[in-house]
């Protein structure tokens, strides 16, 4: 099928012959400016005649697919077709928004991507593919300036209602990630919203891989400048990062470097209770901020809180009478026995390399012996030798010694809303 034959049958048709002629315009190169204006008539045509959603994302699909042929921006009218086709649709044309941002997120411009972003406003939970189709042209939008446009969609979409969740969209908070501080003026920006689904979300993306958490970097314009509203975000910080410790503290760290007075101290009592009164990895954070920091002067009063809570600590000496008895002992060692063959049964089940790999049991010994035959009937030895292979977790010290009392400071922290 040639253009100008699909442009006559689009435009004559009403069946599905009309939808592949529609298709076809998008697929067949454009070989010159005139053929791929005509095709842009053709499609703006069609949009005056009341399309249904069908109708409708035919034509935003063949938009776009025009648009990535010529791989440059600047085609205003092609632009406004895929804007107007995006307007007023259902679900396929939803779906097709999604896919234009993905396909094509490098050659729109900002009206385009706004009337992208409004119509996928209308996304359903249930639409899990468009939902994946999203989350890579939110990516993509990232990569190439419209940060504040796929911010400010997801921040509306996660936070008004409880049906969509930040883990949807990994490849957006990767991209965000990878974007130098990005990720740090979110954070502050999603603290300051107070809204669990953000806030918990995020908390989840930066434990994955890191235990302690990853040390945002914040830059001052991300930090706010009433110091009501300073404590509020730090509090927010410490209820949803707490078992992020390093996180939490470079929250709290780039929040007092521009706090005002009235802020200071209530800052950097938060910085000792309850981070540096449960974790020691605090103040080893703490320690690697330069000398030259003016923020050092503001964190000697948490550091000097600390030093004195755990020479408390240590003046106490073993108290006989709180060791839990053998009967207690043994409890709490099978429980974490059976934690950990679980753990391992789980970690079996998820790894890629359990199915296609030889299994022995090792009774005894820190090596294993295998026999490889080599040319002809000879057996070779090969010996492996084992080492081993951990890793360290901080639990907080409240943890033991009140565990009520720390999850409901951190409920409080979560639940309080910023009085206006």
């Amino acid at each position: 099928m040639d253009a100008a034959l699909a442009q006559q049958i689009a435009l004559n048709e009403s069946d599905e012959t009309a939808y592949a002629a529609i298709a076809a315009l998008g697929r067949i190169p454009a070989t010159n400016k005139e053929s791929r204006a005509e095709r842009v008539a053709t499609l703006s045509e069609l949009l005056t005649r009341e399309p249904d959603d069908k109708m409708r994302a035919a034509i935003l699909h063949a938009a776009a697919n025009l648009l990535t042929q010529q791989k440059q921006n600047g085609d205003d009218a092609l632009l406004h077709v895929i804007a107007r086709a995006a307007d007023g649709g259902e679900t396929l044309t939803i779906h097709y928004a999604a896919q234009a941002l993905w396909l094509a997120s490098g050659l729109l411009d900002d009206a385009t991507v706004a009337a992208l972003l409004a119509a996928l406003r209308q996304l359903e939970p249930e639409s899990k593919g468009t939902l994946e189709v999203l989350d890579c042209g939110l990516a993509g939008l990232v990569k190439n300036g419209f940060t504040e446009r796929a911010i400010g969609y997801v921040t509306d979409l996660v936070s008004a209602t409880d049906t969509f969740r930040l883990e949807s969209f990994d490849d957006f908070m990767r991209a965000l990630a990878e974007s130098d501080d990005t990720l740090g003026t979110v954070a502050i920006r999603w603290l300051q919203t107070g809204s669990a689904m953000l806030c918990d979300g995020l908390a989840h993306f930066l434990q994955r891989d890191n235990l302690r958490g990853q040390s945002l970097k914040i830059p001052v314009v991300a930090i706010p400048k009433d110091h009501h509203v300073q404590v509020f975000v730090c509090r927010k910080a410490l209820g949803w990062f707490f078992f992020l410790p390093t996180t939490a503290a470079s929250v709290l760290v780039a929040v007092l470097r521009e706090a005002d007075d009235e802020a200071i101290e209530e800052l950097q009592w938060l910085l000792f209770d309850p981070l540096l009164m449960n974790y020691g990895g605090v103040a080893e954070y703490l320690a690697t901020i330069p000398a030259k920091d003016p923020v050092r002067k503001r964190i000697k009063a948490a550091l000097a809180f600390h030093e004195a809570y755990i020479e408390g600590l240590k003046s106490v000496g073993t108290i006989t009478e709180l060791r839990p008895s053998e009967h207690r002992q043994q409890i709490h060692n099978r429980r974490s026995l059976e934690e950990m063959q679980q753990a391992h049964k789980n970690a079996r089940k998820q790894s890629v390399f359990f199915d296609i790999v030889h299994h022995s049991v090792l009774l005894y010994g820190r090596g294993a012996v295998s026999f490889v035959q080599d040319n002809g009937e000879t057996l070779r030895a090969v010996e492996m030798d084992l080492k081993t292979h951990g890793v360290s977790m901080e639990y907080p010290r409240t943890e033991t010694l009140d565990p009520i009392g720390l999850s409901y400071q951190l409920r409080l922290f979560q639940a309080e809303k910023l009085k206006q």
